[in-house]
């Protein structure tokens, strides 16, 4: 399992600057799963997301956030990722996706 920390600022949000904006909540995930899959391959591929899905469960504030990635399966060519933000101890969203792996030249 891999974690990262993000501390969204304000401009990122909308209900008065109180509730970060699904996109970046939705980026996050994403960036994490593919930080796993970049660590893991020592930095030799780029994993190109084909597909992402998060479920938003409570509302995310613009502060400390921790998200955990891990890896559901590992293919040569395709990786199947998944990802839980936490804030507060509180589960705000959780995603799964699939990446196509790129080789870096």
């Amino acid at each position: 399992m891999n974690m990262i920390c993000f501390n969204p600022s304000i401009a990122l949000t909308h209900t008065n600057g109180t509730i970060v904006q699904g996109g970046f909540v939705a980026g996050m995930l994403d960036s994490a799963m593919a930080q796993y899959i970049l660590n893991l391959h020592e930095f030799k591929v780029n994993p190109l997301s084909l597909d992402i899905n998060v479920k938003y469960l409570l509302p995310c504030r613009p502060k400390r956030l921790e998200v955990n990635a891990k890896i559901l399966k590992m293919g040569k060519s395709i990786a199947f990722t998944s990802a839980e933000l936490y804030q507060d101890g509180n589960l705000v969203a959780a995603a799964t996706a699939t990446n196509k792996l790129i080789t870096l030249r």
